[in-house]
């Protein structure tokens, strides 16, 4: 009972990334995230049988800020293949090239397209973060960690700054025991 589209929308997200190197709006990446993201979270939930009281928009922006806050962390990945997961036309808004990206030029245009960023990223995770209310179990707890990992990284980022250029921040064994500890605590008092 699994609904074909979600399968078709990730393979319509696997051409894309063959093709498409560049977004113009913030819209655009919102739409890759439904094609490439979401239907991995749609079809979790489909399989516990949680598909009512808007899971699916809850899941969306926990999937969506997860493929986002990846954009963010791989920055320095996708400068070699030549790849721009921010909204072109914020780099137009405020004067910042592609070349500009492309360099690696670290000035107080892209603190700002990334600080937007990760202002719209965080908004998603605390959107998402209502699905929690709607779940229980085992389900419920690998939500909440997957959510604590994500907004840990979405953490790193924003201390990495300019310096995503140059470094992926990755998650330490600190932070993985303290994930794993506030995930129980949350599990338990939700």
């Amino acid at each position: 009972e699994i609904p074909k589209e979600l399968l078709l929308n990730l393979l319509k997200a696997f051409m894309m990334d063959l093709g498409k190197t560049r977004y113009k709006t913030f819209d655009e990446i919102l739409f890759y995230c439904t094609h490439s993201a979401n239907p991995v979270g749609r079809l979790i939930l489909i399989l516990h049988s949680k598909t009512e009281n808007n899971t699916f928009e809850y899941s969306d922006s926990i999937c969506t800020a997860l493929q986002i806050t990846n954009f963010m962390q791989d920055i320095s990945l996708d400068i070699l293949k030549d790849r721009i997961y921010f909204p072109l036309d914020d780099f137009e808004k405020y004067n910042y090239s592609e070349m500009d990206f492309m360099n690696k030029k670290a000035n107080p245009a892209f603190e700002f397209i990334l600080n937007h960023q990760i202002e719209r990223t965080e908004d998603l995770y605390a959107h998402g973060s209502n699905l929690i209310k709607r779940l229980k179990g085992k389900l419920k707890f690998e939500i909440i960690l997957t959510l604590s990992g994500g907004k840990q990284i979405l953490k790193k980022v924003k201390q990495y700054n300019t310096s995503l250029f140059f470094n992926r921040p990755k998650l330490n064994l600190y932070d993985k025991i303290s994930i794993l500890i506030r995930s129980i605590v949350k599990w338990i008092l939700t």
